[in-house]
């Protein structure tokens, strides 16, 4: 008989069942739930690890790598555009750099869209807006944050400064905002970038110089290449005019007559350097030597000679028609004089003023005071190729005429580093223009004291054989390009095409090389060449 009150054993498998069916769908549903969760939470934090890598990849100092490089190819393109059409002056935001207006307008086109239409139309090519603009940066750093699922806008460039640090050194900053967000735009960072950077004007070629002498030679083409060209070089030591003054190595010589600027050697003919091909060039050097028994044979075969013993006198007293004389003989010397003094006697007693009586040269010499020795040691050498190492000096006595010998001054000078400057064409900072405002069309008549650089103008293009008609111009590179001259433009011994006076008052250096080096009278003495300068006012000094 059947039990209707009890569920069969069906029923309850069934129900079972059903239970544990119901259980492992809802784990089921909560463990996917789950994964979802963190699957979206791995996303969030790798889109979040991407922005974190692309901002921090994205500094201030990345940026400022990327400015120095689009400034220095900026201040080039700026450079070798203003060597043919220089830029109008306008008013400038560094009040120590007037004028210079145009350059920092320029700089900001170029760095931005490798593009200017004024003042000065300059435009880069692709290659070089995707490698030089801050307009190509940004597209870089857009595409590079597409690649990890990121979008990079950014906002205006602000506070841009291109200006001079000092002389020799450009500069440049800007600030812009960069946004960063990831494809679906739910997450979003910020940051503002700060560029800050500089580099040297070392190496540019001096646009001022360039574009002058295109000016001075209006019929040919205006092609740089056609023209001097100088790089703007500073040496290590070389600042200031101070820097590269003569320096006078013997002030208190004994005696001696003319001037000459040659290498000092202590070699006879025959001997040393002159047992080669160098004897041929003897008279480009300075004897140095003590007065032995050799000196007067060989003082002529020299451009001049230095002696480092002192002459000596030999006197006697004796009475003739009345008259008591004493006569003075120099021995151990060269141009050796003769003079007679009167000690006592009548009107009609005349003395005998000095003159040579024995071992007269025709070259200059001078003799060396006490302290040549010790100050010779301390003149720069200067190594010269197959003739090993010299040193080079200006021998200058007031009088240039050898029974004079004994009057006037009698000095020794250095004059290595402002030849240097010259022969090399080192620039130091100076009176002259700026570097920006050597980009200016009327640049050369610009004298700035805090920025300004200069150099000299030295070559047969400028006042030597190719172009005589500028020998009467200063060297000093601004005054040598200005319309009208200063009132007063000396020659400077010892300088290119002033050797000895026979060179400074020849026409050789005209006609041969490249010409006679002169200085106004404010470079004169700003460069401390007044004591040897030819004729200078209020200086008696050997005639040029």
């Amino acid at each position: 008989m059947r039990d209707f009150n009890l569920p069969n054993k069906g029923f309850f498998f069934t129900v079972t069942a059903l239970i544990l069916l119901s259980f492992m769908l809802l784990t089921s549903q909560m463990w996917v739930r789950t994964f979802a969760q963190k699957d979206q939470h791995l996303s969030m934090r790798f889109k979040g690890e991407s922005m974190r890598m692309v901002l921090s990849s994205i500094s201030d100092k990345s940026l400022s790598q990327f400015a120095n490089a689009s400034a220095f190819f900026a201040t080039f393109k700026m450079v070798n555009a203003t060597q043919v059409n220089g830029l109008s002056e306008s008013p400038s935001s560094d009040p120590r750099n007037p004028g210079t207006g145009a350059v920092e307008k320029l700089a900001y086109e170029l760095m931005l869209y490798g593009n200017s239409s004024s003042p000065l139309p300059i435009s880069y090519s692709a290659e070089e807006k995707e490698a030089y603009t801050i307009a190509g940066w940004q597209q870089k750093i857009r595409q590079a944050a597409n690649i990890v699922g990121m979008n990079v806008s950014f906002g205006p460039v602000e506070n841009f400064v291109f200006l001079q640090k000092d002389p020799w050194t450009v500069g440049v900053s800007f600030e812009m905002e960069m946004n960063l967000t990831d494809l679906e735009n739910t997450m979003k960072q910020s940051k503002r970038l700060k560029a800050n950077s500089s580099f040297s004007i070392n190496g540019f070629v001096d646009p001022l110089i360039v574009r002058e002498e295109l000016n001075r030679r209006p019929g040919i083409a205006r092609d740089p290449s056609l023209v001097a060209q100088k790089q703007i070089w500073k040496h290590v030591s070389y600042n200031s005019p101070s820097d590269v003054s003569p320096v006078l190595v013997e002030e208190n010589g004994l005696e001696g007559s003319g001037w000459f600027f040659g290498p000092i050697t202590s070699d006879y003919p025959d001997q040393g350097i002159f047992e080669g091909e160098e004897l041929n060039r003897i008279k480009q050097y300075i004897l140095v030597h003590r007065y032995d028994e050799n000196i007067s044979n060989y003082a002529n075969f020299y451009g001049a000679v230095i002696l480092t013993t002192s002459p000596r006198v030999v006197s006697r007293t004796y009475t003739e028609g009345g008259c008591n004389f004493t006569e003075y003989n120099q021995t151990d010397c060269l141009n050796c004089l003769r003079w007679v003094q009167v000690n006592s006697g009548g009107q009609s007693c005349r003395p005998i003023p000095p003159y040579i009586y024995k071992n007269e040269i025709e070259v200059p010499f001078i003799v060396a005071g006490s302290g040549w020795s010790a100050n010779s040691s301390r003149i720069p050498i200067v190594k010269r190729e197959g003739v090993g190492e010299h040193v080079f000096v200006l021998i200058d006595n007031e009088f240039g005429d050898k029974d004079k010998k004994r009057q006037g001054y009698h000095r020794i000078w250095d004059i290595t580093k402002l030849r240097d400057m010259a022969i090399c064409g080192f620039y130091l900072q100076g009176n002259g223009p700026s570097f920006f405002q050597r980009m200016l069309s009327n640049g050369k008549n610009y004298n700035n004291n805090d920025l300004g650089i200069e150099s000299f103008v030295v070559g047969t293009w400028a006042g030597g054989k190719d172009d005589k008609l500028q020998n009467g111009r200063s060297r000093l590179d601004w005054e040598f390009y200005q319309a009208s001259q200063p009132s007063l433009v000396l020659k400077i011994k010892g300088m290119m095409g002033c050797k000895d006076k026979e060179m400074c008052s020849g026409m050789a250096p005209l006609n041969e090389s490249v010409g006679h080096f002169r200085l106004s009278r404010e470079a004169i003495q700003r460069y401390g060449a007044r004591e040897i300068a030819c004729d200078f006012p209020g200086i008696s000094s050997a005639p040029c």
